[in-house]
């Protein structure tokens, strides 16, 4: 198993165990380290990030103990708001960029073409060709 791919899952579980960090948050950082092992081919420690990650899904804190305050997961805590509440802003935002996108890419082809035609404008007449001298006399 890859050294340190073993060090940060452990320490993971190790953080969990110790209540720094919400069960949610271990298995996030896990889901992230197993898809890396994966896409390096790394079965061996893949699998053994997934057994990590098992372990704290079914840890089970002894009642009372002071993890269980800490890390209650009760949404009514919760200060964020719903995410149906967020997307709709992100979304309406994303179309308002989107379109002045469009405005700012018209404004650009249209500075674009007028500075070709003033250039073209400008452009020095090319100098007429000398007539060919007529042939020596005879």
């Amino acid at each position: 198993m890859n050294k340190a791919v073993e060090r940060i899952a452990a320490g993971n579980r190790k953080n969990f165990t110790e209540g720094k960090i919400p069960r949610a948050e271990a298995l996030r950082n896990l889901e992230g380290l197993h898809a890396y092992c994966e896409g390096e081919g790394d079965e061996e420690s893949a699998e053994a990030v997934r057994a990590i990650a098992e372990e704290i899904q079914e840890f089970q804190p002894i009642e009372g103990e002071p993890f269980d305050e800490v890390f209650d997961n009760d949404p009514a805590d919760d200060p964020l708001p719903a995410p149906a509440e967020d997307v709709s802003g992100v979304t309406a935002a994303l179309a308002a960029a989107q379109d002045e996108l469009a405005d700012q890419r018209a404004t650009v082809a249209s500075l674009l073409e007028r500075t070709a035609a003033l250039e073209a404008a400008a452009a020095p007449e090319p100098a007429p060709e000398p007539a060919p001298e007529p042939p020596p006399a005879p």
